[in-house]
């Protein structure tokens, strides 16, 4: 649209400030912000919200912060998409601070900010805050999507959707239920229904790279698993054990910590190891829930190689340095 010469408006930049949150592209995100302040475009509600949610999911919440402190109209939206920030990026305490301070402003929460007030609570183990919110959520009335359903009930709900069976499943593999697991897979099969595969983003110099578990189509495939099978032997050396309760398919020993180690998260950070210079954040964008043994690898990775990596999985963000995790393996 830029090569025809075709001015964007608001709504435009938005949604391409959307795309880039959504990748974790940061690097792009930069400059569609750099472009509105070279074009003098007025920075509306709509738009500085967008601003903050994308450095929100990109795991730059300091910016994200600057952006809203300097926003001069905010509307519940606004307020909710930088509570729901600081929530997602382990920032519980900030994230109820500023939920007081935008009552004081006379703004009504809505049914999303509870979801982010509760997520702030959830991430940093606030659990009697947590109680406490709830507690006034549902004595003055205000909507909560608040669900039991049981083993039946779920996929008669949503019979065509995967993560309920994957849900269940990682439940039956963990009891070593093997039989059930395969009676849940037939079902699936019989309907059509497939399981999304678990893949990473990482933008290096603004450029999107993707990995698949086990994928060999990166054009430096053979110099990542070199590296790999490095960052695997520094791990060892430092008493890292792999966690194979995390492999929830019925496979021996062996397979289950080679597949551990194909991760698509595991493959990410190689090729931001491979490819990133000294200090720069290495910064990863996953569908799913990062495992068990991922989480702990990363942990010890950003130790071993003196680096910072920043992880943001389908639930919320994980900022890994000098060998710890901003999530305090909650999550």
């Amino acid at each position: 649209m830029l090569v025809e010469k075709v001015e964007p408006n608001e709504s435009v930049l938005v949604n391409v400030l959307s795309a880039c949150a959504h990748l974790g592209a940061m690097e792009q995100g930069k400059w569609i912000e750099g472009y509105v302040t070279k074009k003098n475009v007025g920075v509306t509600v709509r738009l500085g919200t967008a601003l903050v949610d994308m450095y929100s999911k990109c795991g730059c919440v300091e910016r994200a912060l600057e952006v809203f402190n300097e926003m001069k109209e905010k509307n519940v939206r606004a307020w909710s998409t930088m509570i729901g920030g600081l929530a997602i990026n382990g920032h519980g305490e900030d994230a109820l601070c500023l939920f007081s301070q935008m009552e004081m402003h006379g703004v009504r929460p809505n049914n999303v900010m509870f979801v982010g007030v509760l997520n702030a609570c959830s991430h940093s183990r606030l659990v009697d805050e947590g109680s406490i919110y709830f507690d006034s959520m549902t004595k003055d009335s205000w909507e909560c999507p608040i669900g039991r359903a049981s083993r039946k009930q779920l996929l008669e709900l949503e019979p065509d959707h995967s993560g309920r069976y994957v849900l269940l499943s990682n439940i039956d593999a963990a009891e070593g239920k093997w039989g059930d697991v395969a009676v849940l897979r037939r079902e699936m099969k019989e309907r059509g229904v497939s399981k999304m595969p678990g893949c990473s983003f990482i933008d290096l110099r603004g450029t999107i790279h993707e990995f698949i578990a086990g994928d060999n189509s990166h054009q430096q495939s053979q110099e990542i698993y070199a590296k790999l099978e490095d960052i695997s032997k520094e791990l060892k050396l430092e008493g890292h054990t792999p966690n194979t309760s995390a492999v929830l398919l019925d496979m021996d020993e062996e397979e289950k910590q080679t597949a551990l180690y194909h991760h698509s998260e595991k493959l990410a950070i190689a090729f931001g190891l491979i490819n990133s210079d000294p200090g720069v954040t290495i910064r990863i964008t996953k569908n799913l829930r990062v495992c068990e043994d991922c989480h702990a690898a990363a942990k010890m990775i950003s130790r071993i190689y003196k680096c910072k990596i920043v992880v943001r999985d389908r639930i919320r963000f994980h900022h890994f340095e000098d060998g710890s995790c901003s999530c305090m393996d909650f999550w």
